[in-house]
């Protein structure tokens, strides 16, 4: 799963880098600069994005590999029982979710840990709320 993911974010900044080297096409010349977005714009679109970043300023980095963690347990649940993974694919994702586990644990006590776990629940009671985050979490790895 990370290597496809490698490969994907490989393809796309070829893509970006060959398109950054051509010249500026007429359509290009006819955007505005910087366009302007309402806060509500803004605020539609944070919710809608997938792998968005966590939207607690004061959230510390177990907070983070806590929420990384449940997000890949949340689209693990659902990809077990498909066939749309190989086993190599599994093998990477299960390894990825450890990686998170781990550091969500770093430097806390076990009580710490639980409560942190608590919290991000919490902040994120629905397992879709915590999977559109899994993207960010895997590409973080990368």
């Amino acid at each position: 799963m990370i290597q496809s993911v490698l490969r994907a974010s490989l393809a796309s900044a070829a893509t970006l880098m060959l398109t950054a080297c051509s010249a500026a096409t007429d359509v290009e010349k006819q955007q505005p600069s910087q366009a302007e977005f309402s806060a509500e714009d803004k605020r539609v679109a944070q919710a809608l994005s997938i792998g968005r970043n966590v939207e607690r300023a004061d959230a510390t980095p177990q907070y983070e590999a806590m929420l990384c963690n449940l997000a890949l347990e949340a689209i693990g649940e659902r990809l077990e029982n498909t066939d749309l993974l190989t086993s190599e694919q599994i093998e990477v994702f299960e390894k990825a979710k450890a990686i998170y586990q781990n550091r969500a644990g770093v430097g806390l006590t076990t009580e710490e840990r639980e409560k942190t776990r608590t919290d991000v629940e919490a902040a994120y009671p629905e397992a879709k709320d915590r999977a559109r985050f899994a993207m960010g979490c895997l590409r973080d790895l990368v």
